[in-house]
Order: structure tokens, then C-alpha cells, then sequence
């Protein structure tokens, strides 16, 4: 009874977790069904973790948020609890549009 808990916990990190792919510069990579993202200092699977305090800032957590992927992310938006922005495609086409919130510097799609 003890080893099939222990056995099917593990299953369930193992399945939920995200999956780590590999290190590039000096980052710790993810894969996650909502896009890849490199883990670095101060940084998370979801953004920032911390205050993003400028349009610049949420911009950078954004180029992190995607690496290597080929996207262009748009104009930032500033508003009252939150920076938005538009991920379009290499042609121009609008595929998401996100918010890095301000005070805990998360990344959420808003479509």
C-alpha cells in the first residue's frame, strides 16, 4: 500500500510537471504546454516573479517568456494593473494577447 502511493505520487509529479529540455546561456529551459520559457535568476515558469516596474521590463520578460520562438511580440500596452501585448506570427497575424501583471510579474493569455 506504502509503495503504490509513493509509486503513483511520482507518476503525478512526473505528469504534471513541466518538462526541463536543456540549458542554453547560462538558463535552465522548459518546456510547458504554454510555451517554452528560460528559467533564470529571479524568473519562473510563469514570468517575471517579481515587480515589472516599465513597458521595457515586461518587454524583456516577454522575449524571455518566448525564446528561439519565432514570434514578434507588439507594442506593450501600459495599463492600471498591467502590461499588454500582442503575440503575432512571422506574417503579422495576431495568435495571443498577453498581460505581465505589475505587481508579481506574471505572464497570462487574456484570449
Amino acid at each position: 500500500m506504502k509503495h503504490r502511493l509513493i509509486a503513483s505520487t511520482l507518476l503525478s509529479v512526473f505528469l504534471i510537471a513541466p518538462l526541463r529540455v536543456g540549458a542554453m546561456d547560462g538558463c535552465m529551459q522548459w518546456r510547458h504546454p504554454h510555451g517554452d520559457y528560460c528559467e533564470g535568476m529571479g524568473s519562473g515558469l510563469y514570468g517575471a516573479l517579481k515587480p515589472v516596474k516599465s513597458a521595457a521590463e515586461a518587454r524583456r520578460v516577454l522575449e524571455q517568456f518566448y525564446p528561439q520562438k519565432e514570434v514578434i511580440i507588439g507594442p506593450i500596452k501600459e495599463r492600471q494593473l498591467f502590461y499588454e501585448a500582442d503575440i503575432k506570427s512571422n506574417k503579422g497575424v495576431v495568435i495571443d494577447r498577453v498581460i505581465v501583471d505589475k505587481r508579481s510579474g506574471r505572464i497570462r493569455s487574456i484570449d
